[in-house]
This record gives C-alpha cells, structure tokens and sequence, in this order.
C-alpha cells in the first residue's frame, strides 16, 4: 500500500472505529476532499458528541426524513441511534461521491429494507453470509479489505457496515447506472421497495 493510501486508510478507520455504542461517543469528519487514488482525506472534525447529551447536529435537509425512515422501521432505534446511521450515511455519500452521488434517502431505505435498522443483522443465502445494516455479503468482504474500508468482517455490524454498503452502491451505480439497486439487492422485485 503507498504512503498516501495508508494515511487516508487510516483516517477512515480513525473516524469510523471512534464510535461507541451503549455509552457512545460519537466522532466522524465533514468536508471531504478527494483525491481519485484517496478514499478520504480529513479536513475537519465534527465535535463529539456524548450519548448522554441531546443528539443536535447541523441537520441537512434530508436528516429528519432519513430518520423517521430509519426509527418507523425500527420501534426500539432510538434517536441517537438513528442519528449514528445517518452521520454514517452522510460520511459515506461524502467519501464516495467521487465513485457516484448517492441519494441519502435511498441509503436509508436499503438500510430499512435490509435489516430493519439493525446493527448487528445477518443473514445466509447460497452458501454466502450477509452482514450488518446493509447486509454486505462475503462476497464483497475481500474487495473492501484491500480498500481499506474494513479490517475484518465484525466492521459490518456497525458504521462501518454502511459505509461499506455505500461504497459497494457508488461501485454499481457508476457501473451499472440506474440499475444499481437491482445489482445490490439481487433482483428487481426487491429494488422497488427503496425508491418512492
């Protein structure tokens, strides 16, 4: 791995590993800039938030939608919780934007769709094992370890699970256009569900 990689492999592991659950703590960057052999550079970071206090985040527009989506299909996600999805989702559209610009929304539903908004989901089909919120197959786990956007297959049960979902999204839709949700998700029947 080059120098430059191995800096901006480290950040994305920085911010994604300094997220806690039960106690949490919650610590993520905003403002990425992109170089196309980088997958993420830091800018600055976002203050960090403890579990215990009012989860108040600069909310874009898309945030309350994205959580109503979220906590609707997951009466026990509380809002912290939600609110960790979403900060992974918006880290994840953020660094990989210059794969494929990702709607927000979409990711939430894929998220909803796949595991009902839980962390720690997983399920089997055809010999293989699907992982975490997006439900990341072990078909993609070797890919996204020599990305750097995993170190082990347990990432996938927590923000780094979407994150990765995300980036195996901006991979499909730059190569497949708007047939992506079909790619993910495996047959159109099941990609209707994630747009309105």
């Amino acid at each position: 791995m080059r120098k430059g990689n191995a800096m901006a492999v480290a950040v994305v592991m920085l911010m994604l590993a300094s997220v806690s659950f039960g106690g949490g703590v919650f610590m993520g960057f905003r403002g990425f800039n992109r170089a196309p052999d980088h997958p993420v550079v830091q800018d600055e970071m976002v203050e960090v938030v403890s579990d215990d206090a009012e989860w108040e985040v600069e909310d874009p527009e898309w945030y309350e939608e994205a959580r109503s989506i979220l906590m609707e299909s997951n009466p026990r996600l509380s809002r912290c919780m939600a609110d960790q999805y979403i900060e992974a989702i918006d880290v994840g559209i953020s660094i990989f934007r210059h794969i494929a610009v990702l709607d927000p929304l979409v990711v939430a539903r894929v998220i909803v769709y796949e595991s009902h908004a839980r962390w720690q989901a997983q399920n089997g089909y055809s010999g293989y094992r699907v992982h975490g919120p997006m439900q990341v197959s072990d078909i993609h786990v070797e890919d996204l370890m020599d990305a750097g956007i995993i170190e082990e297959v347990r990432d996938l049960y927590g923000p780094k699970g979407v994150v990765a979902g995300i980036y195996i999204l901006a991979c499909y839709r730059k190569s497949s256009g708007d047939q992506y949700l079909i790619r993910y998700s495996g047959g159109a029947r099941y990609a209707k569900n994630w747009k309105h």
